[in-house]
């Protein structure tokens, strides 16, 4: 039981991750302003940091799909469950981070919700088992060999 829980708590704060992270998207707000006359998404840098966003925000969603066929009462699920968090917090919190540099200034006030974002996704990281434990725990699963 507490295999499972622990492989569903990890799931879960993968899944709100990936929904903090969709919900950062810059794309509407990079259509909207405008700098050096033409609007900030035609600016090469805007471009590169919202495609990176999105792709990181597809990677996520789709490593968290492969959590799908359950098997979270095994050791072997316990460790696929740590290794999708670890995976799909980085990534989001990436795409987060890139939305938020699309923003500029802008991204740090109250008015856009991304300094919150920002916030949750690093409180996200920690909770429930650092990135050095989880790291820890994969490698001493697949040391001991209990799959």
């Amino acid at each position: 039981m507490v295999i499972r829980a622990l492989s569903l708590n990890w799931a879960g704060m993968a899944a709100i991750a990936v929904g903090i992270a969709k919900g950062a998207a810059a794309r509407k707000y990079a259509a909207e302003r405008y700098q050096g006359g033409k609007q900030i998404e035609e600016h090469p840098a805007i471009k590169m940091l919202i495609a990176g966003a999105e792709a990181a925000i597809a990677t996520a969603e789709a490593t968290l799909s492969s959590l799908q066929d359950g098997g979270f009462t095994s050791f072997k699920g316990l460790k696929k469950s740590a290794a999708v968090k670890l995976t799909v917090i980085e990534l989001c919190s990436r795409a987060v981070t890139d939305c938020l540099q699309t923003f500029g200034g802008y991204g740090y006030v109250e008015d856009f919700g991304m300094e919150k974002r920002l916030r949750d996704i690093t409180v996200l990281k920690s909770a429930s088992g650092s990135p050095t434990y989880l790291k820890q725990l994969i490698f001493d699963i697949e040391k001991e060999g209990v799959l």
